[in-house]
């Protein structure tokens, strides 16, 4: 308890005292540049309105996913808790070291067994993880990502692309058991312990009704269609065009965010807003935009998972975590 306890207090600290430290710099690199607000169109006002909301309602969607398929069904309120705990102790730790360790214990007080919890948490971040990582390595690969030279973009999609197959083995593993067993075969050195990881990810990941993989990743790209969305309804707002790469930048950036090893990527994903979507709107925008996307998604998610802690009895996470 105590180690939870401090981690998550260095944690949030760290998330502060960085995000403070990017959105500063991207305000000076943003200069006299920085535009006010723009005036969003009807549509835009509802496809916020709507997107915002509905990244909570489709990751609680995965979280029933995940659960059917590990035959633990769970109701709504279940899946809305393990998501709001996941979200608070994720952007505040680095990693998200914490955030699957509480979903696991909220999805225990509800009555799901410890190993199935485990399976959800588990399957739910190593899937998620191949489907946004899959899409910006196919925006980086398509040329639609953000307008790096060919020398950062070429091993950035190269290194995507080799990330990719090796989160896609376990799951394929898990499907074929001729290469889960392969995978776990005792091999020296680095590629032995390599496989061996591989493997004992495929054999948790096979534990899941393997018929229920098709509505996982389903699931798990309405999430990401909601999340990068409102990134892109923020980026266009500013004038940014053509929409194929508005999605494409949006979508690397959100990649970024997730795997940067700052609590919740703060700090550098601020810093790094204009570079991100400097071939389609000037420095200025570009920062506007970013900000508004982080607090509509990472910074909000912190504030309502702050409130469930202390209002709806979430205390109680940080005595088994």
């Amino acid at each position: 308890m105590a180690t939870t306890r401090r981690s998550l207090l260095v944690g949030s600290a760290l998330f502060l005292g960085l995000a403070g430290l990017g959105v500063a710099w991207a305000l000076r690199r943003a200069g006299p540049q920085l535009p006010d607000l723009p005036e969003l169109s009807r549509w835009q006002w509802g496809a916020l309105v709507v997107l915002v909301p509905a990244i909570y309602g489709l990751d609680a969607l995965r979280y029933r996913v995940l659960g059917r398929a590990a035959g633990a069904p769970m109701g709504w309120g279940a899946a809305l808790e393990a998501s709001t705990a996941n979200f608070f102790f994720s952007w505040l730790t680095p990693g998200a070291a914490l955030g699957a360790p509480a979903a696991v214990v909220t999805l225990r007080r509800r009555g799901i067994t410890l190993a199935a919890a485990s399976l959800i948490a588990f399957g739910k971040s190593m899937t998620g993880t191949l489907v946004l990582l899959l899409l910006a390595f196919l925006a980086l690969a398509l040329g639609l990502g953000p307008a790096f030279s060919p020398a950062v973009v070429i091993p950035l999609a190269v290194g995507a692309g080799v990330v990719v197959g090796v989160l896609a083995l376990p799951v394929l593993a898990a499907a074929h058991g001729g290469l889960r067993g392969w995978l776990q075969r005792a091999r020296p050195g680095w590629r032995g312990r390599l496989g061996s990881g591989l493997g004992d990810a495929a054999a948790r990941l096979a534990r899941l009704r393997l018929h229920d993989l098709g509505w996982i990743f389903l699931s798990h790209f309405a999430y990401f269609v909601a999340f990068v969305g409102v990134a892109v309804v923020l980026v266009s707002a500013f004038g940014a065009t053509p929409m194929s790469h508005v999605v494409g930048a949006s979508t690397v950036f959100t990649a970024f965010t997730y795997v940067a090893p700052t609590p919740g990527g703060a700090g550098l994903s601020e810093g790094a807003a204009d570079l991100f979507f400097a071939g389609l709107l000037a420095p200025g925008p570009a920062v506007a935009a970013v900000l508004i996307f982080r607090a509509l998604t990472f910074y909000l998610q912190v504030v309502v998972g702050l409130i469930y802690l202390v209002a709806a009895g979430g205390r109680r996470i940080l005595d088994v975590t």
